[in-house]
């Protein structure tokens, strides 16, 4: 099966190889996990649920593609790829931005 948006499952490969050990250190990053957000195991994680992790609770509305109220495991997770995605991206660019400054900035011209 090909993979209608190449961007979502690269970042779903990234998220699952990078962003659980850069995630770890970070107290905002603790996510229950789409069955521990499912109380009702109902298979969804309703808007009520979805409190329990304020990033996804703020994004409830943009997560729920097929507006019924209602995640399905699919939404939940493409939602919190992103996140993790971008949460990778900006812990890689503050090392970058230590090296530099760490490194000294003094460039010399010939």
């Amino acid at each position: 099966m090909k993979p209608s948006h190449p961007f979502i499952a690269a970042s779903v490969a990234m998220s699952l190889s990078f962003g659980s050990a850069w995630a770890a250190d970070s107290a905002k990053d603790k996510d229950p996990g789409f069955n521990g957000l499912d109380k009702d195991r109902d298979g969804y994680v309703s808007r009520t649920e979805a409190q329990a992790n304020p990033q996804l609770a703020k994004q409830f509305a943009t997560a729920d593609t097929d507006h019924d109220g209602k995640l399905s495991r699919t939404e939940y997770l493409k939602v919190m790829a992103k996140e993790d995605f971008n949460s990778v991206k900006e812990k890689v660019g503050n090392l970058f931005d230590k090296n530099d400054s760490s490194s000294g900035s003094s460039t010399s011209k010939k």
